[in-house]
């Protein structure tokens, strides 16, 4: 004898209905999904807008790239003149110093970045050398930072050393020349 369902269960035909309208529902969205993102891919890829053109033309490409050139020749200069002070007895304070011309020079970067417009121009078809300058006048920033961190290491690690060296020199120097019977504020 065949076995019958017992009256308080319900067999899986009752819901078949159910799930095909959920089957459809769900088949749909993401059928609407799918099509969503090949649209903006095709879109984008094939119907870009024109390129982007600035409101005002840039300064003088040569006037930028000397303007980019100073940035760069400012922060291994500033660098060195800063430790060639600790060298000859000046070496009060490198990191706040640093600091300083650190903040000038950003804004200087900044009005640079401004007038020569390298954000919206760069890679925009002017050519190569305006790429370069856009490039290198992106990339200065970060190498500002690794000048701070050098300097952080040049005070922490060298200054104290270079000071007590040229401490000890100038004791030597005032031994030296009271042996020999030389007034010490004298040069031989």
């Amino acid at each position: 004898m065949p076995s019958q369902p017992s009256s308080g269960s319900q067999g899986p035909e009752e819901f078949r209905g159910y799930r095909r309208a959920l089957t459809v529902a769900y088949v749909t969205v993401l059928a609407l999904g799918s099509a969503l993102i090949v649209v903006s891919i095709v879109s984008e890829l094939f119907f870009r807008r024109g390129e982007r053109h600035p409101a005002s033309p840039p300064a003088d490409p040569l006037q930028c790239n000397q303007d980019v050139q100073g940035l760069l020749e400012d922060l291994g200069n500033t660098a060195v003149n800063l430790q060639r002070e600790a060298v000859t007895g000046n070496a009060t304070d490198l990191g706040g110093r640093w600091e300083e011309f650190a903040k000038e020079w950003q804004k200087r970067w900044d009005l640079v970045n401004t007038r020569c417009q390298f954000d919206e121009l760069a890679d925009t078809g002017l050519g190569p050398a305006y790429d370069r300058m856009a490039s290198v006048h992106r990339s200065l920033p970060t190498l500002k930072l690794k000048y701070r961190e050098l300097m952080k290491r040049f005070s922490d690690e060298q200054a104290a050393e270079l000071a007590d060296m040229r401490s000890a020199l100038e004791k030597s120097r005032a031994l030296l020349l009271s042996r020999s019977g030389m007034p010490p504020g004298t040069k031989p």
